[in-house]
Parts: C-alpha cells; structure tokens; sequence
C-alpha cells in the first residue's frame, strides 16, 4: 500500500497472476462503460487482500494476504464461469440458505422468535419457488402418497420431530445433487459434512 489511504499497489508476481487470467477471461462479455472486471482491496493486518471478479463470475485472489509459492494461476480453478456453474452457485447458495435456519441461534437472530417448523417449511418453499427446481425436488412436502396412492401426512410429529425429519430429507437430497458435479462451496459442505470438515 502507498502512502495515500486511498491508493494500493499490486505487486508483480499479481501482475503476473493476472495476465493468465485475463487470457483465460478475454471472451468472456464487457458492459457498456468497459466494466469487464470488478476490484476489491481490502486492507487487513497481514496485508492487503485483493479480489478481482470477472463479468461472468470468476473471482481470483491476489494481494500479501493469498501470497504463495504458486507461480502464475492454476487455470482450472480459475476458468471462465459457464451458465451451468453460474446455476449451481445460486444452487448451493439457496440451499445453504435453507440449511442455515437448522441451527436454532441462527433462527433466532433472522425471525426473532424460538423455531418453528412451520416457518421454516414456509421459508425453503418460497426460496423454492424463485429457485432452481434442484431446491423444491430436495423438499419432502406436508402431503405424500403412500403405497396405494392415498394421501398421508409427511409430518406428524411436534416442531422438533418435523424439523428433524425436514433437514435429514433435504440434506440427503442436497449431497446427493452436489455429488453429481464438483462442489466448492466450502460453507455448504461444511454444513452437509460437519464431522469430516477440516474447517472446524
């Protein structure tokens, strides 16, 4: 960083970084005032951290705080975001969302009122409704149908019961679905895989 509190310098092996980058980014749409990449320095006690967002999504980091002994980018983390990534980042975002709400602190602090079963079952079917139809088939809905076809209650239990039966349904149906392509959504599976993060 200079010595003016607005201006920051980038350093030249994130010069570097950057230019595989941009190469790896050159198809990838600019708006109309040439606003290809957005920038964020974020000055911090270890240094400066520095995110650079591409127009489709992509994000590298550069700056003294993501400083290693990695020469240049490793172009597969780093390649241009297709529509199907795009999908699958709002995927994971709108389950984590849902998930979250588990927690009954969390709960607390977005409704401010003790959980319940009935809002949170509101809540994952409005997300559902706006979201990837991956969100609502991962939902087990209020009416089922038994082996004859008949209707059967999917909840019969007390608030404790139905959230339990809800987020063991969802989640299954959640890590089943990111199974299917490569999730690097480190929230998220800490969440669906809590004993096995190395994040905890």
């Amino acid at each position: 960083m200079s010595n003016s509190e607005n201006e920051f310098s980038i350093s030249k092996a994130d010069v570097e970084k950057f230019k595989r980058f941009d190469i790896q980014h050159r198809k990838c749409p600019v708006g109309p005032v040439a606003d290809k990449y957005a920038y964020t320095f974020v000055p911090t006690s270890l240094g400066v951290a520095i995110t650079v967002k591409c127009s489709c999504g992509q994000k590298i980091l550069l700056g003294d705080v993501w400083d290693k002994d990695i020469v240049g980018v490793i172009e597969e983390e780093h390649k241009p975001m297709t529509e199907q990534d795009l999908a699958n980042q709002r995927f994971e975002d709108d389950a984590l969302g849902i998930i979250r709400l588990k927690d009954p602190n969390v709960y607390r602090m977005v409704f401010n009122a003790e959980q319940s079963f009935d809002i949170i079952y509101a809540y994952a079917m409005g997300v559902a409704e706006k979201a990837d139809e991956r969100i609502s088939k991962a939902i087990l809905y209020r009416i089922g149908l038994d082996e004859y076809y008949g209707t059967k209650q999917n909840y019969p239990g007390n608030d404790t019961e139905n959230i339990q039966r809800f987020y063991t349904h969802f989640e299954q149906n959640i890590r089943d679905e990111i199974k299917k392509y490569n999730c690097k959504n480190i929230e998220l599976l800490d969440e669906l895989y809590p004993k096995e993060s190395l994040w905890r």
